[in-house]
């Protein structure tokens, strides 16, 4: 089994939080909904996905917001070997305003683990706090891993390219 930190993959219900990247501004028809990744987030999602996996970081399910700049994240961070081979699933309660208490809840009993939730602000701030009980600032990129062993939310680390 490849190792997650000092897990094994499997072993412990893990939720992986990851906020969208930076996208282009809203335009035109759909506006903000419509808003799909500009060059940086596409490069900065791809460093994502390379700079986990280089730690031997991967997930085994990822999820995302249907709006297209999640759905880039999500894709590029997959692919550049956070989740090589692995299908992104959208699922609506990811897009803003969602249940994504819920949907986290559900993938962590479900499995398999690690899950990748790709999403939005302010509900992955909210999310993280409701499950762990503490605030995390999500910039465009950040990535928060949580441990949902036993039913009790554990921070374990937070990803912030931006420092």
């Amino acid at each position: 089994m490849a190792r997650i930190g000092s897990l094994r993959m499997g072993e412990t219900p893990e939720v992986w939080l990851l906020r969208h990247c930076e996208a282009e501004p809203a335009r035109g028809p759909g506006g903000d909904s419509a808003r799909t990744l500009n060059l940086r987030g596409e490069e900065d999602a791809e460093e994502i996905g390379r700079a986990l996996a280089e730690r031997g970081l991967r997930v085994a399910r990822v999820l995302s917001s249907p709006l297209p700049r999640a759905r880039e994240t999500a894709s590029r961070a997959a692919a550049a070997g956070l989740a090589p081979g692995v299908a992104v699933e959208e699922d609506p309660r990811l897009a803003p305003g969602g249940d994504t208490k819920a949907l986290a809840e559900e993938a962590a009993a479900a499995g398999p683990w690690p899950v990748l939730l790709v999403g939005h602000n302010p509900d992955l701030e909210v999310l993280t706090f409701d499950l762990c009980g503490q605030g995390v600032r999500y910039r465009k990129g950040t990535l928060v891993r949580i441990s949902l062993a036993r039913g009790t939310g554990r921070l374990l680390e937070i990803f912030d390219r931006a420092g």
